[in-house]
């Protein structure tokens, strides 16, 4: 399954902003993070995520994020929730 990349602008304070590159499916934990007013999607990668496995995408979200914050995101059940 291939993903698509996206090009996101993390806005940390009003005079400083970061460039981000990462799968769309995470980007709403980006968003619970920062908060839609700091960040913006400026473009998108040609290249894309392969997934080829659900479960080790989830466990590399897991290892990356935490449990927890996969769990505010997309509820307690989600493995079930995360959209690829």
């Amino acid at each position: 399954m291939n993903v698509p990349i996206l090009k996101i602008l993390v806005n940390k304070d009003q005079f400083s902003a970061v460039n981000k590159i990462l799968p769309a499916h995470e980007f709403p934990i980006w968003l619970a993070a920062w908060g839609q007013e700091n960040l913006e999607i400026v473009g998108q990668s040609e290249e894309r995520h392969e997934i080829e496995s659900i479960e080790e995408e989830v466990q590399r979200m897991v290892s990356t994020h935490g449990v927890q914050n996969l769990q505010e995101v997309f509820g307690a059940s989600y493995k079930d929730g995360i959209e690829v």
